[in-house]
């Protein structure tokens, strides 16, 4: 064997799925990929809403996989109760290979089932490095069901993001000062019809590179102005953002109060983690290479970042972290030789699970994607999280 590679074990957490509220899915696809979806789909506590077309080499062959397709539609929907408001299909690299007409597949059914909204999503490993992540696509695709308003509203709609935003936080309270009644995201959404209403307000906020192309298909087809606001934990930049908010809502905010309570939760942090190395994951942070060049700003010892599972969304940062901070390690790969040639200690404060397994790490922030901190708030939540683990040792076990 040329190298060592860990899979890494799923944190003990609740599983958040981004759906479509009253939608089934239907896979088309064979055996392998099936069992891998279908395990994905129990897993993460929706095989109700799952089905799947088993595609067979004969079915390719013989050309029978295109109208195996409307029998199948056609048996779900005759059969699911309660009956879905939306299919969502999912085809594969074998319809790179055969070359599927997925407009005029679309177009068929959606003539043969009139009363049916039907979307299409490519799963595809085999343009896997291809700059738009298979996330990013998807994610897309969630709101192509929306249907244009007869007036947009106050509120406002986030995208982008798995986790709802923590309602304790200043987000809230700077978006009522502009007048808006409302925020919506899919992740909140029980029904189809409140889901709809994201169609409605007036202007959307794309927390991750994943929703950025939600967000401008929003503008492109309801005229709804989009800011980005990917994570971010620099104070500074926290500051300006909100002053380009607020502009563009036609709003006016007093953040003093917020940015000075996340001044003390940096300051006391430090003073709590002191000289120990932090390592900062891809895992935690969807921006891991702009977290570990504010968290050096800030005065905290990084000594390495892992990127993972990274796609193009923070490459700026990482140039400048290497232009800025050559000593500190950037970590590609988890194999067994990558990690030894960087010699990187297990007496670290580690933030993010990969990492925190990896290096077998002391202390352990342990949190995924950012999951809802946001703002200045979510500063002073990782900095009260990062100044509390440094107070007990993770346990990994044999």
């Amino acid at each position: 064997m040329a190298s060592l590679s860990y899979q890494i074990p799923d944190a003990d957490r609740p599983k958040r799925v981004m759906r479509i509220p009253e939608s089934h899915a239907l896979y088309l696809c064979p055996n392998a990929c099936g069992r891998r979806q279908g395990i994905r789909a129990l897993r993460n506590g929706i095989a109700d809403h799952v089905s799947f077309l088993r595609l067979t080499q004969a079915d390719v062959i013989s050309g029978e996989y295109e109208r195996q397709v409307g029998n199948a539609v056609e048996e779900l929907l005759a059969t699911l109760r309660p009956r879905p408001r939306v299919v969502s299909l999912y085809v594969n690299c074998i319809d790179d290979f055969l070359g599927t007409d997925e407009q005029q597949l679309l177009d068929e059914l959606r003539e043969r089932f009139p009363d049916m909204r039907f979307l299409l999503s490519h799963i595809n490993p085999i343009a896997a490095d291809v700059k738009r992540s298979t996330a990013r696509s998807i994610h897309t695709r969630l709101y192509e069901a929306l249907e244009a308003p007869a007036a947009h509203d106050s509120a406002v709609t986030l995208v982008g993001h798995f986790e709802p935003l923590d309602a304790h936080g200043e987000f809230f309270e700077a978006l009522q000062a502009s007048g808006t009644a409302e925020v919506r995201e899919i992740v909140s959404c029980d029904t189809f019809d409140a889901y709809l209403q994201l169609a409605h307000s007036r202007f959307t906020v794309s927390l991750s590179h994943m929703g950025d192309g939600a967000a401008d298909a929003l503008e492109q087809r309801f005229d709804i102005p989009f800011q980005r606001w990917h994570a971010c934990y620099d104070l500074a930049e926290i500051t300006a953002r909100y002053a380009k908010l607020m502009q563009a809502l036609g709003g006016a905010w007093d953040g003093a109060a917020w940015r000075h309570r996340a001044e003390r939760a940096v300051i006391e942090a430090r003073a709590a983690v002191g000289s120990l190395p932090v390592a900062v994951d891809s895992a935690a942070s969807l921006m891991p290479f702009s977290l570990a060049r504010t968290l050096l700003a800030y005065g905290f010892n990084v000594v390495a970042v892992f990127g993972l599972h990274l796609k193009g969304c923070d490459d700026e940062a990482e140039r400048l972290l290497a232009d800025e901070h050559p000593e500190v390690a950037i970590v590609r790969s988890e194999s067994y030789e990558a990690l030894s040639g960087f010699a990187l200690p297990s007496r670290c404060l580690a933030l993010g699970r990969d990492a925190g397994f990896l290096l077998r790490a002391h202390h352990l922030v342990d949190i995924y994607h950012d999951e809802g901190y946001f703002g200045y708030h979510g500063v002073i939540r990782l900095m009260d999280a990062m100044a509390h683990e440094v107070g007990r040792v993770r346990d990994w076990g044999a």
